[in-house]
């Protein structure tokens, strides 16, 4: 995804990383319109989702999504394509 900031630079991304609770989600639930919007920068980026998971909603809730689920869970992580 190209990115063009006027007097700065061009951007050429490739990534976005983002946070579950409190970013993309509220209380474990995240709104259809955020999903929506994932799905659109999908077709464009690779989406990293990051997250503790403590509401164990997280799986459930990026079920659909082309995103890729980082979540650590007490001594180990899980990392689920969605």
């Amino acid at each position: 995804m190209i990115i063009e900031i006027p007097g700065y630079q061009t951007l050429d991304l490739e990534y976005l990383v983002l946070d579950y609770n409190g970013t993309i989600a509220i209380d474990g639930k995240m709104p259809d319109t955020v999903k929506q919007r994932l799905r659109t920068l999908a077709e464009h980026l690779k989406i990293y989702i990051l997250t503790a998971d403590t509401h164990g909603t997280a799986k459930e809730n990026c079920q659909g999504l082309e995103t890729i689920v980082t979540s650590t869970i007490g001594q180990g992580s899980n990392n689920y394509t969605t």
